[in-house]
């Protein structure tokens, strides 16, 4: 079952920052796959913690309204490593 987290730590500041400039500089939406761990957090009863070692952006085109995702050619690839975090 889909459950939002609690709290949200990123483990190197600029991995957020770099993928928020994109956005503060063009104004253009964005997508990027957190890859990461969940851990219990223990601020909130039953509370997840997602802790983020990296973003993954996909091919994309961007607009101030939307986006759409291309073909990937990393696909095959990716997988395989993103599921080491699962």
């Amino acid at each position: 079952k889909y459950r939002h987290v609690d709290n949200i730590f990123f483990e190197n500041q600029d991995l957020v920052n770099d993928f928020l400039n994109f956005w503060r500089t063009t104004g253009n939406q964005r997508i990027g796959y957190l890859i990461g761990k969940y851990q219990p957090f223990a601020d909130v009863p039953l509370g997840i913690k997602a802790t983020v070692a990296a973003i993954y952006e996909p091919p994309q085109t961007s607009s101030p309204d939307g986006v759409e995702l291309l073909e990937d050619p990393n696909e095959k690839v990716l997988m395989p490593i993103v599921s080491l975090f699962l």
